[in-house]
């Protein structure tokens, strides 16, 4: 089975090439920049101090997982 191209390798980075990694990469800013807003707000809701920087952790998750992506599909 033949793996699509949905982005290609300019330098030491990957742009999307058709309206699939344009989709991905759309998708993978909502899904972390959503759950880093989700995280803040959960944490005020409960309380917690000095944990302010925690949700961003999610946006290393998120890197990591776009970078998989479009290794895969370059």
């Amino acid at each position: 089975m033949k793996r699509e191209i949905w982005f290609k390798k300019v330098l030491w980075s990957y742009m999307p090439s058709s309206p699939m990694g344009l989709l991905v990469l759309c998708g993978l800013v909502f899904v972390g920049v959503g759950g880093v807003f989700l995280g803040q707000w959960l944490l005020r809701f409960a309380g917690v101090q000095g944990a302010d920087d925690w949700p961003f952790l999610l946006l290393f998750a998120t890197v990591v997982a776009g970078w998989i992506i479009a290794e895969r599909h370059s």
